[in-house]
């Protein structure tokens, strides 16, 4: 029986590669979310963000997607022009959008976890974990939506101005970061 010793070094370099894979999913999350543009019949514009939350949670897991997307939104909060359409600061994450944004780092600790603990193959178990995070993203995002609007939109409104126009898009993203997700580790495996 061998017996292996976890060595400070091995610590220390395990964690500077999460904080590297935090900070490249960071810098993937801010350019996928100018990938966007206004849709005229809702306050909730189209983007690639979803994409990159999914996509941080399958490569990095829970501990250090959580890590990256809370940089993410630190540095939203702070001023810096990084959620979609370019805006930023306190007023969005406050806003018609915030609950999406809010919701981001509950998706992305469950697309990790579910990504590490479900006993399916692997894009099964990477489309299901972004299935999961897409429902949380939602939840949060349609109930802040209709809250931030003072009871102006019905919800069956809320439904189809924070979901229906882009479920489908985000069930064909999932697929791909589920692809994406088999194929990284299939090349992990030679």
């Amino acid at each position: 029986m061998a017996v292996t010793l976890e060595t400070p070094k091995r610590r220390g370099l395990e964690y500077v590669s999460g904080w590297r894979g935090a900070v490249i999913m960071t810098a993937a999350t801010v350019a996928l979310a100018q990938v966007s543009f206004s849709i005229p019949f809702s306050p909730v514009p189209f983007s690639l963000q979803p994409y990159a939350i999914m996509l941080t949670g399958v490569l990095l897991g829970k501990r250090w997607g959580l890590v990256s997307v809370l940089q993410y939104l630190m540095l939203g909060a702070m001023g810096a022009p990084v959620f979609a359409l370019w805006r930023a600061g306190l007023p969005v994450l406050f806003g018609h959008t915030g609950g999406y944004l809010m919701a981001y780092p509950f998706a992305v600790m469950l697309i990790g976890f579910l990504t590490e603990r479900l006993p399916l193959p692997k894009m099964n178990r990477a489309f299901v974990a972004c299935l999961a995070g897409l429902g949380v993203i939602y939840t949060f995002g349609c109930t802040w939506l209709a809250i931030s609007t003072g009871g102006t939109m019905s919800a069956f409104q809320v439904a189809i101005a924070g979901a229906g126009w882009f479920l489908v898009w985000d069930v064909l993203k999932a697929l791909v970061v589920a692809q994406t997700y088999a194929l990284a580790k299939r090349g992990q495996e030679f």
